[in-house]
């Protein structure tokens, strides 16, 4: 437990979408970081424009550890603030570094276990932004009971993540893939094995920021337009049947 003066302040955990737009922000969002008197983005994917909707302390960087924040949030809330702890995209999709800073699931419930009430704030996922730009969905009225498959690769070793995109692809739906720009290789070779040559991928390169890139293709197209578009970070891939 915490004391009564811990007691008094509040978080606010919200996703701020690909970060690079205030305007895929929600309002609940906004509101969270006008109105918090210390805001923490465990990143650096985050605009100008979100940055300067801060009037309270602002703290971005790679460099934050768990221990880090969380001594932050606990020396802001004991004095009554209001802290809001920035997720990118939507928290609920994916969020946290493996051994660096925790998701945002584990952070609200390390929270609540020491009392200090916390709010989630969906965000609007890259994932999202993306289909929404090229009017495409994972189900149609024809298929709605088909499921959407979210996985990140670049969080497992090659061989591991090997075997799951295997298994991820034999199930025929729609993949949306964080964390695997790096890995495009591997990830056409094994989606050609079950969607064929000709069938679909979709690269978004820094969704929502002003150096947007889309590259819709083939599979057995992609490897040249890519390499061509020198796209090598922070992109989304899309695989597998996503609606025309």
């Amino acid at each position: 437990m915490v004391s009564e003066a811990v007691a008094t302040g509040r978080v606010t955990i919200a996703g701020i979408g690909p970060g690079g737009s205030a305007s895929l922000l929600t309002l609940a969002a906004r509101d969270a970081i006008r109105d918090a008197s210390l805001v923490i983005y465990a990143g650096v994917m985050i605009s100008d424009e979100i940055r300067a909707l801060a009037t309270g302390t602002l703290l971005t960087g790679r460099h934050f550890d768990d221990e880090f924040i969380r001594q932050r949030v606990l020396d802001a809330v004991s004095s009554g603030a209001h802290v809001a702890l920035l997720e990118p995209g939507d928290p609920a999709l994916y969020s946290g570094e493996p051994g660096v800073f925790s998701s945002a699931a584990r952070s609200a419930a390390w929270l609540r276990s020491l009392g200090i009430a916390t709010t989630v704030v969906p965000g609007v996922s890259s994932l999202f932004a993306l289909t929404a730009r090229l009017g495409i969905a994972h189900a149609t009225d024809e298929d709605a009971g088909r499921p959407l498959v979210v996985y990140a690769p670049g969080r497992d070793g090659p061989s591991v993540a090997a075997q799951r995109l295997e298994l991820l692809c034999a199930i025929g739906a729609p993949i949306a893939l964080f964390l695997a720009i790096e890995r495009i290789d591997q990830i056409v070779a094994i989606a050609r094995r079950h969607f064929g040559e000709h069938g679909r991928i979709i690269i978004g390169y820094r969704v929502g920021w002003d150096d947007e890139r889309i590259v819709d293709s083939s599979l057995a197209e992609i490897s040249a337009r890519i390499n061509a578009e020198e796209m090598r970070r922070h992109a989304l891939v899309l695989i597998g049947p996503w609606s025309a």
